[in-house]
């Protein structure tokens, strides 16, 4: 059941699986809130975006370190480790580039509207 290495060589098929499938969740969650955040500045929405990008800053990160648990886990070794916080890095700097965006967006709305009321 064991090699001499001391990882269990029975079930690397299904291991492999499950952290397929974990990289699949974690990219289709992200995509799916990239795609909801473009969404929502198309209609206007700046706020909504900012606590959007505040939730990717936050939670991915939790995520990231339960994924480099589970990928530990079945992965057995400390690859999955440096997987799971190269993730962590990536959903954290995407949600800061979404928050620095929009507040950029509303700083220029409000010197456009000043030149407005001005003139």
């Amino acid at each position: 059941m064991y090699s001499s290495s001391g990882f269990n060589t029975k079930f690397k098929k299904e291991e492999k699986k499950i952290i397929g499938l974990i990289l699949l969740l974690f990219l289709l969650l992200l995509i799916s809130l990239n795609i909801g955040s473009f969404l929502l500045l198309k209609r206007g929405n700046l706020s909504l975006v900012i606590i959007l990008g505040i939730i990717m800053m936050m939670v991915f990160d939790v995520l990231g370190i339960k994924g480099g648990e589970l990928f530990l886990r079945f992965g057995g070794g400390e690859g999955g480790g440096y997987v799971a916080a190269m993730c962590a890095v990536f959903t954290f700097v995407n949600g800061f580039l979404l928050v620095t965006t929009v507040i950029i967006m509303f700083i220029i709305r409000v010197i456009r509207n000043k030149k407005r009321i001005s003139s």
